[in-house]
């Protein structure tokens, strides 16, 4: 459920799905090619698409020619294509009431409980019929915002605190999902001093202690693109963080804000020289 993801989970997943997709092709003597998190994510949000597609369209029939899956509480087998298509609903009825692909209501009592099935059928269906228009994801985390409005996804930003899409004729691009908790709030607001503090802790992660690999949250990895994307430094070594149009705290000392070419930018003296 990509709602209920955080960045620690996706890490564990991939290295779960790494795992696995390394054992076929060990058995197929292939050659293994570890995918990113961001793979996964993107793929989750493509994959929640189809299923509230189907949900909505009461449509659970599969068509493929291909393979056909029979499916158990173990495992799952491949068995050699049918002469035509196989027209059953075994797989996608399977796959399409796995999991509910919004947050239940915590205020439902032991009455108003319903199966996953008729929750996900209700709910999405609804959606549908009413707006008649593709399953909302944000472009931006790959989260599937409707049903469920702010519960799934807050509206106008991401779990982050960072804003989903830029404000019309705002030339200026979104930073890369997902940035440590606490430098962006309700997209509105950024806090240089959280920026500072969390610039530092992965330099000592990263450069003083060399983690690499999965030892390196994805936060981190959004960040440093951020980083590099918006980072210049003037002719007299002063590195500077080009700020977005963002409310910052008054509380911010004055002389680490500097003014250039008509951009706020961010003083970052730790990085000079």
């Amino acid at each position: 459920m990509s709602y209920n993801m955080t960045s620690r989970r996706w890490v564990l997943a991939t290295d779960d799905y790494n795992s696995r997709l390394e054992a076929l092709n060990l058995a197929k003597n292939l050659t293994t090619v570890p995918k990113h998190p961001r793979a996964l994510m993107e793929h989750l949000g493509a994959i929640e698409t189809k299923i509230a597609s189907r949900i909505s369209r009461n449509d659970f029939t599969c068509m493929s020619s291909s393979f056909a899956l029979l499916h158990s509480d173990i495992d799952c087998e491949i068995i050699p294509p049918p002469a035509k298509k196989s027209n059953t609903e075994t797989f996608w009825r399977r796959h399409c009431f796995a999991v509910s692909l919004v947050k239940e209501d915590a205020g439902c009592g032991e009455q108003k409980r319903v199966s996953i099935q008729q929750s996900c059928f209700l709910q999405i269906s609804s959606l549908t019929q009413m707006s008649q228009r593709k399953t909302a994801i944000c472009s931006r985390c790959q989260t599937i915002m409707y049903p469920g409005g702010a519960e799934n996804h807050k509206r106008g930003y991401c779990a982050d605190g960072a804003r989903q899409i830029m404000k019309k004729g705002d030339d200026d691009s979104l930073p890369d999902w997902p940035q440590p908790q606490g430098i962006f709030e309700k997209g509105t607001h950024f806090y240089p001093i959280e920026f500072l503090k969390t610039l530092q802790k992965i330099y000592e992660k990263l450069i003083v202690d060399h983690a690499s690999g999965s030892d390196i949250p994805i936060e981190y990895e959004a960040f440093t693109k951020m980083l590099s994307k918006r980072t210049t430094t003037d002719q007299d070594g002063t590195v500077l963080f080009r700020l977005f149009d963002l409310t910052i705290p008054p509380s911010t000392p004055d002389k680490l804000i500097i003014l250039r070419d008509g951009r706020k930018h961010l003083r970052l003296d730790c990085l000079s020289g």
